[in-house]
């Protein structure tokens, strides 16, 4: 059986052991699956080390991801999976995070999270842990994720044995929810000890939601990497599978949204 698929049916399997065990404070709060094409920083990187060439072309990947609500007080904790394949390069990562959310009498959400990501990519492994807050006040949101690689350099076989190194980096995210349109405007930097150049990005991007059934969205972004300034380009649908919300205000502050942050690590190459 293949890796990721085993991996998939463990990580389901424990969600199921764990709904059926505690089934008054566990509940799937969310479920959603998710085409995504583009050329982004990450993308991009992955697409360029997978034989060491320089093809900016979109990189493809489906994943699923599913939030559990883990209690109904009024600070409230879940646990989200996400698993991410790019049948391309027969690659994947599957990432698991708790978080944990608190309303506040003044009208202000803020959520914390922790995640630990453990990637599969062209025969060699990367593991990351990634922190970060996010608050949301009225239509406003904002917040700041920490990317922290738990393994080192990995020498890329296929590739001369060129050495590619995870990167530990910071994002920002601000948005503004117009109904059923979010706009958001995210920057992140991304620095590694072994790479003689840093990486970053800026990027503009959009979601619309149909009826809690359906979201497309898109993005544009400005990369600065080794090889110079590049633009890149990212469009996604994701068909939710479940949602637990419903039209009353007291249900409807349940939902738990899944932490707005890159999964999988950025890679680059030692340069020079």
């Amino acid at each position: 059986m293949p890796t990721y698929l085993s991996s998939t049916l463990c990580v389901g399997a424990l969600g199921l052991i764990l709904y059926i065990q505690c089934p008054a404070t566990f509940m799937m709060n969310k479920s959603q699956l998710t085409l995504h094409s583009g050329n982004t920083i990450q993308n991009q990187a992955y697409i360029n080390y997978y034989n060491n060439n320089n093809d900016d072309t979109a990189l493809t990947s489906v994943s699923y991801d599913t939030v559990f609500r883990l209690n109904q007080s009024t600070r409230r904790q879940s646990f989200d999976v996400n698993i991410d394949y790019y049948d391309r390069m027969h690659s994947y990562t599957i990432a698991a995070g708790f978080n944990d959310q608190q309303h506040y009498t003044n009208g202000i959400q803020q959520q914390s999270f922790a995640a630990y990501d453990y990637t599969h990519y062209n025969d060699m492994t990367f593991e990351q842990v990634v922190v970060g807050t996010e608050a949301k006040y009225a239509t406003l949101t904002g917040g700041i994720n920490i990317y922290v690689p738990s393994t080192g350099g990995v020498a890329n076989a296929k590739a001369n044995n060129t050495m590619i190194y995870p990167m530990r980096g910071i994002e920002v995210n601000v948005g503004n929810q117009l109904s059923q349109l979010l706009l958001q405007l995210q920057a992140n930097y991304f620095k590694e000890s072994h790479v003689d150049d840093n990486a970053s990005s800026v990027s503009l991007g959009f979601e619309y939601d149909f009826d809690n059934r359906l979201v497309i969205g898109g993005k544009y972004q400005r990369i600065h990497r080794p090889k110079g300034e590049d633009e890149g380009y990212a469009a996604f649908i994701s068909i939710n599978l479940f949602d637990e919300r419903t039209n009353t205000e007291e249900e409807a502050v349940y939902y738990m949204r899944r932490p707005n942050r890159m999964i999988g690590p950025l890679l680059q190459t030692k340069t020079g």
